[in-house]
């Protein structure tokens, strides 16, 4: 129960730019811990004045075409164990209620930090899912701290 993690590292402030991954036609922005520091162009063009800010975007420039999706909502992040019997294994961080897919699913983001003591400045690589994004990231950060005794 003395475990504890810091993810502070991995959250991107300006003038940083945000995670971005590319997945076919599509592009998706994403932060930690905070909504993305920049409104994708795509997005702000799309809904102007009344663009909400989020922790992770979907977004399409496809010629003529254009689509901004909300992957998630930042009040709504929950934190759990990867696997609840091997918590150096790594954590995992939940956000809901976005843009939605059908009448009665909103996107979700889920983001998989799994521990890996090597990887001292990672970047998250691939998006997987529909609806229900799932990125995989390996970091070090996802291994738990050992408890420092005063």
């Amino acid at each position: 129960g003395d475990l504890s993690w810091d993810m502070s590292p991995l959250v991107r402030h300006r003038p940083q730019r945000d995670y971005s991954i590319p997945r076919d036609a599509w592009m998706f922005y994403l932060n930690v811990c905070s909504d993305t520091v920049k409104v994708p162009k795509v997005c702000s063009d799309k809904y102007g004045e009344n663009v909400l800010s989020a922790p992770g975007y979907q977004t399409l420039t496809k010629g003529e075409e254009t689509a901004c999706y909300y992957m998630g909502n930042i009040n709504t992040g929950v934190w759990g164990l990867l696997d609840e019997s091997k918590p150096e294994e790594g954590v995992k961080l939940t956000y809901s209620a976005g843009t939605k897919c059908d009448a009665s699913t909103g996107r979700s983001l889920e983001y998989h930090f799994i521990c890996d003591p090597s990887a001292a400045v990672s970047e998250p690589v691939t998006v997987a899912g529909e609806c229900r994004f799932m990125i995989i990231w390996q970091t070090k950060y996802a291994c738990p701290m050992l408890p420092r005794h005063s």
